[in-house]
């Protein structure tokens, strides 16, 4: 486990902006991955909350309605579906190509 002060060191050295994230990495012996989960914020101080305010903050996370299903695809999902949505932007923007290779037959090439 990470003390609360390396953390903190990674996150003073990410926010001055001189160090990539392997060096900073290197110079406070972690691995890169533990700089990078510490820049997303998925690598918190665990210390400075009680179990019972960490517990508050995983519920808040938590989507308030229950899963249903998703009357396009089926699915069992936490609405609204996010997979339906991305499918139905990669065909709009295969649509948006076609029409434009239709227009333009000379840029297939």
């Amino acid at each position: 486990m990470l003390s609360p002060s390396i953390i903190t060191e990674v996150r003073r050295l990410l926010a001055a902006g001189f160090h990539s994230q392997r060096a900073i990495a290197r110079l406070l012996q972690i691995s890169r991955g533990t700089v990078l989960a510490v820049a997303r914020g998925r690598r918190m101080d665990r210390t400075a909350k009680t179990p019972s305010e960490r517990r508050a903050d995983y519920r808040a996370l938590l989507p308030e309605q229950p899963a249903a299903r998703c009357s396009e695809c089926g699915a069992r999902v936490y609405l609204p579906c996010v997979a339906c949505r991305v499918r139905r932007k990669l065909a709009e923007r295969s649509q948006r190509s076609l029409v434009a290779l239709a227009h333009d037959p000379g840029r297939a090439a």
